[in-house]
């Protein structure tokens, strides 16, 4: 791990010109990124009807302990939400201080735990009572949030996001301020579907309509199609998520140079670390 988190370090070193590289700076985590991201979130005025309106929402019943296989913990207080919880912390600092509400989650390669995070990540927002969280299933060729919440919506988010049907007529809920748009489907091309105007424009009126105060985007991986590339733009941060003896230092250098092209790098979560000492397994925050 810690070689691992030392190549990094050379690696952002470089592209900031302290080793000799050309290639732009990495952009402070302080400031914000002066890539082509959305413009910073303005104050807004919450539309009437608003908690009626997520009630109408489908609710998704959740298990009340641990252990049912889906690696859904951060729904319930205690150690094992523990990690998720730092996570959520860290997050909603920089989004408050930065004034964002759309985060992207996108990982170099698959099997690097996105889809489990970005629950996790959503779920323990959820449960700080006055913040309304959407959740949105977007890695379309292999969608993975409808496994990890063990359930299914009866529209598929392709019509949401083509415009066909409203959020409200596709999305589901867990609790009373958790929205999740849930792929039923894989798609041939998502790329066409995710990166195109209406979806962009559905995305737009569920911040309107629904208010959430965070929209949580998990993507497919940067290094195995383009569809990630395709809806970065319309982020206001993403976490790039890496698997520890599995995602290289020049592949998480890679995916970091993508991400800032497009948006503000917000961090680098690397998951399945074995720490030496307890012999503990959590994750390890790289911000």
């Amino acid at each position: 791990m810690e070689k691992l988190q030392v190549a990094i370090e050379q690696a952002r070193q470089r592209r900031e010109g302290k080793g000799g590289g050309q290639t732009p700076p990495r952009t402070p985590k302080s400031a914000p990124s002066t890539s082509p991201a959305r413009k910073r979130v303005s104050p807004r005025v919450l539309p009437d009807g608003l908690m009626e309106l997520w009630g109408e929402l489908p609710e998704i019943k959740l298990p009340k302990s641990i252990g049912d296989g889906r690696r859904l913990v951060a729904h319930l207080p205690g150690g094992e939400s523990s990690h998720y919880d730092i996570l959520r912390t860290k997050v909603l600092i920089e989004l408050r201080k930065n004034g964002w509400r759309r985060v992207a989650i996108t990982s170099p390669t698959g099997s690097c735990g996105k889809t489990t995070t970005a629950s996790n990540l959503a779920l323990g927002i959820a449960r700080q009572g006055e913040l309304r969280t959407a959740l949105f299933d977007l890695d379309l060729r292999r969608p993975g949030i409808g496994r990890v919440f063990g359930t299914q919506p009866d529209r598929d988010i392709s019509e949401f996001l083509t415009g066909a049907i409203g959020f409200g007529q596709q999305a589901m809920r867990v609790g009373s301020n958790l929205a999740v748009a849930i792929a039923k489907h894989s798609q041939a091309d998502p790329t066409k579907l995710i990166a195109g105007k209406k979806a962009f424009e559905a995305i737009d009126a569920v911040e309107r309509e629904f208010a959430p105060d965070v929209m949580i985007f998990d993507l497919p991986p940067l290094l195995v199609s383009d569809d990630a590339r395709a809806f970065l733009r319309n982020v206001d941060c993403a976490i790039l998520m890496a698997r520890a003896e599995s995602s290289t230092a020049a592949q998480i250098d890679m995916c970091e140079r993508e991400i800032a092209e497009q948006t503000n790098v917000l961090g680098v979560v690397l998951n399945e670390c074995r720490f030496d000492e307890g012999g503990q397994y959590g994750q390890d925050y790289n911000y």
